[in-house]
């Protein structure tokens, strides 16, 4: 089945869309040290909707290694004391800060945490030192995700077709 990739751009923090969190029993947090296992557990239940796949080959010294660098800031979203979703946020000297992964668990969805996880995400983004946020969505993702990003100041600058989903994501840096 073909696969649209959609690459957008925010290029001024003054872009960005707000959006409120919709109910005050969510938080987000700044991991206060690198728990690979949590993204892992978040990556694979927010993503097995999705057909997320990049990853699934990974062992534990690789999301060790990649959830470690010194390069990635990961924000988990809560609900209470349950992680519910995530947001990977990875510098990029050159580039700018990419929002690598992101996303709720299914159940989750439908109730504005999306909106307001991304533009929180974004927020945090922009408050490296960069010239640049960006990130990259497919056709095979949630079908409210684009419509997301462009509401909250996002721009798209290249589209690119494959024909099926790639077992690598090009944009992670190997380790």
């Amino acid at each position: 089945m073909p696969v649209e990739v959609r690459h957008l751009e925010m290029l001024a923090p003054k872009s960005l869309g707000v959006r409120k969190r919709p109910d005050p029993q969510f938080r987000l947090r700044c991991a206060a040290r690198p728990d690979w296992q949590l993204n892992r557990e978040l990556y694979l239940a927010v993503g097995g909707s999705w057909g997320w796949s990049d990853r699934l080959c990974w062992d534990d010294a690789r999301w060790r290694a990649w959830v470690e660098s010194p390069e990635l800031v990961t924000l988990f979203c809560y609900q209470r004391q349950t992680p519910i979703g995530f947001a990977e946020l990875l510098r990029r000297p050159l580039e700018g800060v990419e929002i690598v992964q992101m996303g709720l668990r299914p159940e989750f969805t439908g109730r504005g945490l999306g909106g307001w996880l991304l533009c929180e995400a974004t927020r945090r983004a922009w408050a490296t030192p960069t010239h640049r946020v960006f990130l990259r969505t497919s056709s095979g993702d949630h079908p409210a995700a684009l419509t997301n990003f462009l509401a909250r100041g996002f721009r798209a600058y290249k589209t690119v077709r494959h024909l099926a989903h790639h077992a690598e994501n090009p944009a992670l840096p190997a380790l």
